[in-house]
């Protein structure tokens, strides 16, 4: 009986933990977040479907990469940059900044890119979550405001001339 018991505990708890990876699944891979899930040394461990159809890779070909040797990265300036905040991002210093990213199309897009420690129980770094926000949109949203910005302080200016102009009759006098 208690045999039958314990197999029975197993049984539920297995069935628990493959629910609970469904669900984390489903909400990792329904982000629009560009996210991945790194060892303390960068190494991808977990990268989710967004982040995958963005760079145009296959799970496969990313899982055991070091981050900044994704081939995404446009130069060797990137590749330091991201290697320094993943040394930073693991003594516990988060990190953030704004870089390009080639997509799978082989356009260079503005990426923000952060990386956070996940602690362990004893305090020290179990994994580095890194996170990208795709940032193509709204650099074109802020040039068509700034665009729109300019015609509207030419369409003041032109009205500020035209009022304050002599007309044809004053300029005779």
């Amino acid at each position: 009986r208690a045999a039958a018991g314990l197999e029975s505990r197993v049984v539920a708890r297995t069935r628990d933990l493959a629910a609970s990876e469904t669900r984390f699944r489903v909400i990792f891979d329904s982000t629009f977040q560009l996210m991945a899930l790194l060892d303390r040394e960068g190494r991808i461990l977990e990268l989710n479907e967004t982040a995958l159809g963005f760079l145009g890779l296959t799970r496969g070909a990313a899982i055991g990469q070091r981050i900044q040797d994704l081939p995404c990265w446009p130069d060797a300036t990137t590749h330091e940059a991201l290697a320094t905040a993943v040394t930073a991002a693991a003594a516990g210093r988060s990190q953030r900044g704004e870089m390009a990213a080639r997509t799978w199309d082989g356009r260079l897009a503005p990426v923000e890119v952060s990386l956070r420690r996940v602690a362990d129980p004893e305090g020290g770094t179990a994994w580095l979550v890194a996170e990208g926000h795709d940032l193509t949109e709204l650099k074109a949203a802020e040039a068509r405001l700034r665009e729109a910005q300019k015609m509207e302080a030419l369409g003041q200016l032109t009205g500020c001339l035209l009022y304050t102009s002599p007309s044809p009759r004053d300029r005779q006098k």
